[in-house]
């Protein structure tokens, strides 16, 4: 018996130092790859700096004249100083933050996790003045004056909150679990799964037009009088008139397709299988040019007449013109970077994979 007690200590003694060195290892790799990525902002311009914040943070957002980044994987959200850059203070939020938003001057935080969401007082210190739950996994939330609405994928409901008092006035169930809410025209529509479909929904919230859509479906991108549906299987892209949701077109593309942008008269719409971005004119519904960008493209944004795709396999953004449509320059990133943000001239873009913002100067990036 002490011959096997001396042989197990030795055992798990070897498990320990095994795991602390691989500990020391990924700090090392880590410290490396920072170094590399600084090395690669110098030789872009010596004006980009980098900010250490949270594990896998999110998209950047201004509210009341300060960033605030949720690090998902923190349980935090860090507050930035947008004039001097610097990092004013942490807070401990909910489980796996969504993008903090304004419900009228407060910050709401919701939790990806629970559906717990935080009612914080930034005039206060970020003081907590209400708490409450909605279901887990909620979607986006979408605002209309002084009502905010939250659908919770795991419930199918649609929470109603007053944005004045900070507590739910409403829960509407739909039909199948909500992927998506957006407000067209004062109307709520939904984008729903099993079954499939997009409800419209009057001021009373009754649905009074529905509409069949693949199950599959990605999220709907309202594009002038147009709404876009891709799907993430489905090799295509459905075209809606937004009043009457008559079928305009079905636009064979690709697989993997991400959410469709918008901008004068143009759809650009990437995909994850092939690494290409489709442009498609709005007026003719057809693909009138196909850019290379680097692997794994995910979110994108237009920023100054140019859109910025965040490709997360090659730890890079390219930037296309969208007056000429040509591919004007590819930033090196950090890794598994997401969409840029323009706040105050600068360009602020998150590294989810080794928790970092990186800030370039706009006028940097247009020379």
């Amino acid at each position: 018996m002490v011959t096997l007690f001396a042989l197990e200590t030795v055992e798990e003694s070897k498990v320990d130092g095994l795991l602390r060195g691989l500990i020391v290892l990924t700090k090392i790799i880590c410290l490396i790859y920072l170094l590399f990525i600084s090395l690669n902002i110098y030789a872009l311009n010596s004006e980009a700096f980098i900010i250490k914040v949270g594990r896998n943070p999110q998209k950047p957002v201004l509210l009341n004249n300060m960033i605030y980044i949720a690090n998902k994987f923190e349980n935090s959200i860090t507050i930035i100083d947008p004039q001097s850059h610097i990092v004013k203070e942490t807070l401990n939020v909910v489980k796996s933050p969504l993008r903090p938003f304004l419900g009228g001057s407060m910050i709401y935080v919701m939790s990806e996790f629970d559906g717990e969401v935080q009612v914080l007082d930034p005039r206060d210190n970020h003081k907590l003045i209400a708490n409450f739950f909605v279901g887990a996994y909620p979607r986006e939330a979408v605002q209309i004056n002084n009502l905010i609405y939250i659908a919770s994928f795991s419930d199918s409901m649609i929470y109603v909150i007053n944005s004045q008092t900070h507590s739910i006035l409403q829960k509407i169930k739909s039909q199948g679990h909500v992927n998506q809410l957006l407000i067209y025209d004062n109307n709520l529509l939904t984008l729903e799964s099993n079954p499939a479909y997009i409800n419209i929904r009057d001021k009373e919230y009754l649905i009074n037009n529905q509409y069949a859509v693949d199950n599959y479906a990605k999220p709907l991108h309202i594009a002038g009088k147009d709404i876009y549906l891709v799907s993430s299987v489905g090799n295509s892209c459905a075209v809606f008139d937004a009043h009457d949701f008559r079928l305009c077109a079905r636009i064979k593309i690709a697989n993997y397709l991400n959410r469709p942008i918008y901008y004068n008269n143009h759809v650009y719409i990437s995909s994850e299988e092939n690494s290409k971005l489709y442009v498609i004119d709005t007026r003719s519904y057809e693909i009138i040019k196909i850019l290379d960008v680097e692997a794994l493209p995910r979110s994108a944004t237009v920023i100054k007449d140019k859109l910025y795709v965040a490709n997360k396999g090659n730890s890079s953004v390219s930037i296309i013109d969208t007056q000429s449509h040509e591919l004007n320059l590819t930033l090196r990133v950090g890794r598994r970077p997401r969409a840029p943000v323009l706040i105050n001239n600068f360009l602020y873009i998150a590294h989810s994979g080794c928790d970092t913002i990186l800030v370039i100067p706009m006028n940097k990036v247009q020379e």
